[in-house]
């Protein structure tokens, strides 16, 4: 089986843009929906990387119902996603210091 060139390179624009240091990933590439990294897993129409930057404002209920329900999905089927919002402080507890 011959691998694919365009997943190489993919990678190769991922870690060039890691190691810039720029603030922002690469531009849309074709390899990857817009916003993603390639061979991010999309799942409810939302992608990782999307789903963690939503993440602190879906646990405060501050999304709305579709991006809600979108998140929601996407952790059914995303075992990474599901961890990482489970992983973050509850926004209802106050633990004052």
């Amino acid at each position: 089986m011959r691998a694919s060139g365009a997943g190489v390179m993919g990678v190769g624009i991922v870690v060039t843009w890691f190691l810039t240091g720029e603030s922002s990933p690469p531009q849309k590439t074709g390899l990857a929906p817009e916003g993603s990294f390639p061979g991010e897993k999309t799942y409810g129409g939302i992608h990782c990387s999307k789903v963690k930057k939503l993440a602190r404002s879906f646990l405060q209920k501050q999304l709305s119902d579709s991006e809600v329900e979108q998140i929601k999905i996407h952790q059914e089927y995303c075992v990474s996603c599901r961890s990482f919002v489970e992983s973050l402080p509850d926004p209802d507890s106050h633990t004052d210091v």
